[in-house]
């Protein structure tokens, strides 16, 4: 996908970076020229989402330095189309949710059914048995606290997380 509405790289020479932005990028990259020109401090990598002049979203890393030229204050940006990582991405986190939502179902019933062993639910177990029951019974818990942990994080990243914000003492 273009980013830029023109073609060749005599058309972008010399020329300001909102001239040939989608509208959509023209707030963001004013903003960040200016503080580059103003502080003289490269901006940070910034990452977002961009409606092309094709169309298409494109994801876009970019990073702005302030740089001498032609005698006067000029801005270098680079551009990092990351499009295709943010995919990967997704799809990475999508398959680690299932595979987290799939093991915590049969993981429930095996440490619901261990839970029942060592509360003595089918009566009394053998010394040797009871203290292998408690072991898997343990790590059980131990696993459904990783997935439950996993799945968590799985939230956070994607901006799913509820909080509840209130002073502790």
């Amino acid at each position: 996908a273009r980013i830029l509405r023109h073609d060749s790289i005599d058309d972008l020479m010399g020329r300001e970076i909102v001239s040939f932005l989608h509208e959509d990028a023209r707030a963001i990259a004013t903003t960040r020229r200016n503080s580059v020109l103003e502080s003289g401090n490269p901006a940070p990598v910034m990452e977002q989402r961009w409606l092309c002049a094709d169309g298409q979203d494109v994801f876009v890393d970019s990073t702005a330095t302030q740089i001498p030229w032609q005698s006067r204050k000029a801005i270098l940006v680079v551009f990092r189309d990351v499009t295709e990582r943010k995919k990967v991405d997704r799809m990475k986190s999508d398959f680690i949710s299932t595979v987290s939502h799939e093991l915590r179902t049969p993981l429930t019933s095996i440490r619901g059914a261990l839970g029942l062993i060592t509360g003595g639910a089918v009566g009394d177990v053998p010394e040797r048995v009871g203290t292998m029951i408690d072991i898997a019974h343990g790590n059980s818990d131990r696993l459904v606290r990783l997935i439950n942990d996993i799945l968590d994080t799985e939230k956070i990243e994607a901006g799913r997380m509820d909080y509840v914000m209130r002073p502790l003492n």
